[in-house]
């Protein structure tokens, strides 16, 4: 199976969680909803288009997606391989390769487009790596004390550490000028979190950032970091115990044994913005969707109902109102009834059930 999971490590941070209750004058802060309160995420569905990815690649579990040009790059970031596809789902080109050779690359951390037609592919250890759609490589940028995920702006260069560094700062912000300055000081001794999912994104000329475990999404622009929205977790608040604990193992220990939420996912495009929460419950993993239009939030299960397991991790990229997902072809047959109705292309269903597939590229019209 090529289920997404959530990559533990463990993973916990300690970080002062805000809330937002009744007294809280906060106009950026919004309280999640779960079970009874969810509305059905198809109804605000347009449209499915399925487009089956076929190739002899075998891709792992951990496997994000970029739009691209009209095609699709995606990342396998646990075995370090980028692939692009057009948009039908016929492979394309390779994207460098893993190695250490020149224009190979180990530890892929983050990947990105740059002025539409770069592909920067950045790696902690290594420094980031440029080529073009066609998988040519460019050139290589040395870049000394990456941390876990770094992002590529017009005028700078963010990188977060989190928790997992020697670093008295969990993000540090590098200008083109060789200028830098540290936020968001490490103010705990906790067990260090990462993820393969990414942390920061950028839309609009904002660069969101998730920091680890916290409820609050910030932004950075034009050198200032904001509060960009906060969530407001209600009962599924990190509990203040975890932060009180003076021994980091005994505080994830914790936690564990605890129901909490954290942002696993941040998706911004002119026409909306989604979040993906995820809570950690004593049954396991459950997610909640938000989706913001007009400044309005409104909050989704695919059916609705919190435990949905079909739609759940599959997000991937948002651009205009077309949210692209990952489906599983193992799960395909789950996925199969839940979009059905909804799909533009119901003569791909055989083949899909009949081909040799890495993944399907979910293509949902918002409306």
């Amino acid at each position: 199976m090529k289920t997404q999971y959530l990559l533990l490590l463990f993973c916990v941070v300690g970080l002062g969680i805000v809330g937002c209750g009744r007294d809280d004058r906060r106009d950026n802060c919004v309280t999640i909803k779960e079970s009874s309160s969810l509305s059905s995420l198809f109804s605000r569905v347009s449209s499915v288009r399925l487009i089956p990815v076929y190739d002899d690649y075998s891709l792992g579990s951990r496997v994000e997606l970029i739009p691209a040009q009209g095609s699709f790059i995606l990342c396998d970031m646990s075995n370090d391989i980028i692939l692009r596809y057009d948009n039908k789902g016929s492979f394309l080109n390779e994207i460098g390769r893993k190695g250490n050779g020149t224009g190979e690359y180990n530890h892929i951390s983050n990947v990105q487009i740059i002025d539409s037609s770069k592909v920067a592919v950045i790696s902690p250890f290594k420094g980031i790596y440029y080529y073009d759609l066609t998988g040519e490589f460019l050139y290589k940028e040395d870049v000394d004390n990456l941390g876990l995920q770094s992002i590529i702006t017009d005028s700078s260069l963010l990188t977060y550490y989190g928790y997992m560094s020697t670093e008295k700062h969990r993000l540090r912000v590098v200008e083109k000028s060789s200028t830098s300055q540290s936020y968001l000081p490490v103010d705990f001794t906790v067990i260090p979190y990462s993820t393969t999912i990414p942390q920061l994104s950028v839309y609009g000329g904002k660069v969101f950032i998730i920091d680890s475990y916290s409820n609050v999404l910030y932004s950075y622009e034009s050198g200032k970091l904001n509060e960009y929205q906060v969530f407001d977790f209600g009962k599924y608040q990190v509990p203040d115990e975890f932060f009180k604990a003076k021994d980091p193992y005994k505080g994830a220990e914790l936690l564990l044994g605890s129901e909490f939420a954290f942002i696993q996912r941040f998706l911004m495009s002119d026409f909306c913005s989604i979040a993906e929460i995820a809570i950690h419950k004593y049954s396991g993993l459950a997610f909640t969707y938000g989706l913001r239009v007009q400044d309005q939030w409104s909050w989704f299960g695919e059916d609705g109902k919190q435990d949905g397991k079909v739609f759940e991790e599959t997000p991937r990229a948002l651009v205009g109102n077309k949210l692209y997902t990952l489906i599983d072809p193992d799960r395909f047959d789950e996925s199969k009834a839940l979009y059905y109705n909804y799909l533009s292309n119901k003569e791909e269903v055989e083949s899909i059930e009949k081909g040799r597939l890495n993944y399907v590229i979910g293509e949902i019209t918002l409306n």
